[in-house]
């Protein structure tokens, strides 16, 4: 009887084996009752109904890239998504919800203290307000263990997840007019109407501008890559016809 390559005793085999410090050997005898079998297989232990377990490391994901991809160009297009959605998304994560509670809290701070512009704390404070609570059904989310639940829960959440993405994009259109359209304004105390807190100023004025700069390097980076992937698209399909012929 053998298993995995080693050779077992069958019944009334003795085996030899060395037991003392001074080499001499003892003999035992083992019988094929001894054997309690193979090790069960994860198909033994887990229904087939089970989805196996993810392997969501970034490692385990460059591998599963390196096997789908189809030649060099195509692995380092599909890696440098996997890194974009890994660490970029990590980034991400951690801006916005840094974000949304300083908007709050300038919002309240300076509620009162920009009298040219009046609607900039409060379109601080509806915005990070919204972001948060954006932030916190994310989390209840990604909490969950298992992918399916996670699935319903976006399923759930897909309808409350549009109503405010919508009213977010329409409130920064909104916010860019209440501060750009007061740029500069008196930094005096006072020049009472015409007074603006400076804090809250250039951060609502920094902050907006720096989305519009984030959104214009991302649409330049999308363009350029859908230009090299084009182009490598049609190199790939010359080399194919040549290679055909």
């Amino acid at each position: 009887m053998s298993t995995n390559g080693t050779q077992l005793p069958s019944h009334n085999q003795t085996l030899v084996v060395d037991l003392t410090p001074n080499g001499s050997t003892s003999s035992i005898a083992v019988s094929d009752a001894d054997y309690l079998g193979d090790p069960p297989g994860y198909e033994d232990i887990v229904p087939p109904e089970v989805p196996p377990p993810p392997y969501e490391s970034l490692t385990g994901r460059v591998r599963e890239v390196h096997k789908a991809s189809n030649g060099t160009f195509d692995f380092i297009k599909n890696v440098v998504s996997v890194l974009w959605e890994t660490l970029g998304s990590t980034v991400i994560l951690g801006i916005t919800i840094i974000v949304p509670i300083c908007m709050l809290g300038f919002g309240l701070v300076f509620m009162r203290q920009c009298p040219k512009s009046k609607y900039i704390p409060v379109f601080l404070l509806v915005g990070g307000g919204l972001g948060i609570i954006k932030q916190l059904l994310h989390l209840s989310i990604r909490v969950r263990r298992r992918i399916e639940d996670r699935e319903l829960e976006k399923l759930r959440q897909a309808p409350t997840h549009t109503i405010i993405n919508c009213f977010l994009s329409s409130w920064f259109v909104i916010g860019s007019y209440f501060v750009y359209g007061v740029y500069e304004p008196n930094y005096d105390p006072a020049s009472k109407d015409n007074y603006c807190n400076k804090t809250l100023y250039l951060f609502s004025f920094w902050l907006l501008t720096s989305i519009y700069v984030v959104l214009g390097i991302a649409t330049i980076i999308f363009v350029g890559m859908a230009i090299v992937g084009t182009i490598i698209g049609f190199f790939s399909m010359l080399c194919g016809t040549k290679e055909s012929e």
